[in-house]
């Protein structure tokens, strides 16, 4: 069968100006709930293939689900029936995918800035502040406790 609408990268959407696309997730509502890209708004696949929906004509549309195979349905679906669309090349799980790398090389800055900060600042902060949680018996065996230093 011959596609209608073509794919669309994620580095490609993310070059568009924001309100020039609607981000259309055709997974179903359980999927949905458990995450979206940010933006994005639910519409069954069902309604997009019978024409009942009511998606805004002025901007592109762009249809996604988990691997970017429903989703392909979807946009030649609204091609057909005249709307501009795209099919988000890899889906939801190549931009989770593409967030997971991004927050992996983010992890690692902030890997070296907090070893940077035990170096340089170690005497000052922690050295307090291990003292008063000994002495003031502030934590119990088992405890799990977060600092955070702004």
């Amino acid at each position: 069968m011959k596609r209608l609408a073509t794919a669309i990268t994620w580095e490609e959407l993310t070059a568009l100006p924001a309100d020039s696309v609607l981000l259309a997730d055709v997974r179903d509502e359980v999927a949905f709930g458990h995450g979206t890209l940010p933006g994005a708004v639910r519409v069954d696949l069902a309604d997009i293939t019978a024409g009942r929906h009511a998606l805004p004509r002025d901007r592109t549309i762009v249809c996604f689900c988990m691997r970017g195979v429903l989703s392909e349905e979807a946009a030649d679906a609204l091609t057909g029936q005249g709307w501009t669309a795209r099919n988000l090349a890899g889906g939801y799980a190549q931009w989770l995918r593409g967030q997971m790398a991004r927050q992996t090389a983010d992890r690692e800055k902030l890997d070296r800035i907090e070893a940077s900060l035990r170096k340089n600042f170690r005497r000052e902060l922690f050295t307090p502040f291990a003292q008063a949680v000994a002495r003031y018996q502030l934590v119990a065996p088992g405890d799990r406790i977060a600092v955070c230093i702004s």
